[in-house]
């Protein structure tokens, strides 16, 4: 995959162009104008598709394209940056570690019925993509229906390096913590850890409560369909009693399946466009979005 990569070129009257390899151009374009001392209107930030981006690209890209800016600026020549993969990762510095405490209180049957979190976050040493962390963590946690749910998330300011945004920012831990949850109540239970995620799925009513103004309608509401229709168009059970047979044959080599359910908000952002229909009847279309392939854990 590509590193951080950029390319600045000057341009009459005092602007200049960067094509940058970023998920967040917005932001570069507000941060190098800021830099360069000009106004927002003499910088251009140009982005390709950004295959891969796996959201890395989202603010450390920042820093390459402002230098890259700066240089270009300074020596009134074309300039071009390109990490190398292990000052790629070195700048990237992964995801933010969390420290979480958990009450959790359910039924007999499985049936969860309240769930309170204390989440401590390793923010580093700079904000970076930190604040955005709370949000995407709660959203994620929504995704099953705990009864009720309480949580107290501090951002905490360390001495280790700050942590910036990755794939499915926030949403990979609260995953690991709603997953976490459900396995120990499944284990001190003695059930079958699938049975529980089943039962803990949203209903409509449960849905309307955690997701008020963005339910739909009762007739809607597929999700229970939808988990069956995976279970036997993926022959989920036959597989499991087969990994269950070879559990049991084999001392040291495992296998396991499952199916976790997870939710990934989908956030729009209002940016400028244009749309030019030039005089051979072509039309060309220019937008301030983004067009970035990841995958979501």
């Amino acid at each position: 995959m590509e590193t951080q990569t950029a390319l600045a070129i000057p341009d009459e009257d005092n602007c200049i162009v960067v094509y940058s390899s970023s998920q967040c151009p917005e932001f570069a374009h507000t941060t190098i104008s800021r830099c360069l001392g000009i106004p927002e209107h003499n910088v251009s930030v140009i982005t390709r598709r950004v295959g891969g981006g796996f959201s890395g690209k989202g603010f450390r890209a920042m820093p390459v394209a402002t230098a890259c800016a700066v240089a270009a600026y300074k020596l009134q020549r074309p300039v071009r940056i390109y990490m190398n993969r292990k000052t790629d990762m070195i700048i990237a510095r992964g995801r933010h570690p969390m420290k979480i405490t958990y009450s959790v209180g359910f039924k007999s049957d499985g049936k969860i019925t309240a769930l309170h979190l204390d989440i401590l976050i390793n923010a580093g040493i700079s904000i970076d993509a930190s604040p955005f962390m709370p949000h995407h963590i709660v959203e994620t946690l929504k995704k099953c229906d705990w009864g009720a749910l309480s949580f107290d998330i501090k951002l905490c300011k360390t001495n280790h390096s700050s942590k910036s945004a990755m794939c499915a920012l926030g949403e990979v831990q609260a995953t690991f913590i709603a997953e976490v949850v459900i396995e120990h109540v499944a284990a001190t239970l003695s059930l079958d850890v699938d049975s529980l995620r089943s039962k803990n799925l949203h209903n409509f009513n449960s849905l309307v409560f955690f997701f008020e103004g963005s339910a739909g309608e009762p007739v809607e509401h597929t999700l229970p369909s939808i988990w069956n229709k995976l279970a036997i168009s993926s022959s989920f059970k036959e597989r499991t009693e087969k990994i269950k047979q070879f559990n049991m044959c084999n001392k040291w080599q495992k296998r396991g399946i499952s199916r976790v359910p997870i939710v990934h908000e989908v956030a729009l952002t209002p940016t400028s466009g244009k749309i030019s229909i030039l005089s051979d009847g072509s039309v060309a279309v220019e937008v301030g979005g983004i067009e970035s392939y990841k995958q979501i854990p």
